[in-house]
């Protein structure tokens, strides 16, 4: 169970980490193509996961 509870932990830490990173490309970067800044920061703070991938895949092409 406590090794259930600390991978838990250590996941939900990384996702952490990389809506951080993610909202640190998203303000440091050229402007967006679809959204402006601000929107694509309000979908990334409110839905962080759906944000996140979306921002990612649509924004970035992570897919191409």
């Amino acid at each position: 169970m406590l090794l259930v509870n600390a991978f838990q932990g250590i996941l939900g830490f990384v996702w952490f980490i990389l809506v951080v990173y993610t909202l640190y490309v998203l303000v440091t970067g050229k402007k967006p193509k679809n959204l402006s800044k601000l929107v694509w920061a309000i979908i990334i703070i409110l839905l962080p996961y759906v944000g996140v991938i979306l921002y990612w895949i649509i924004e970035k092409n992570i897919l191409k």
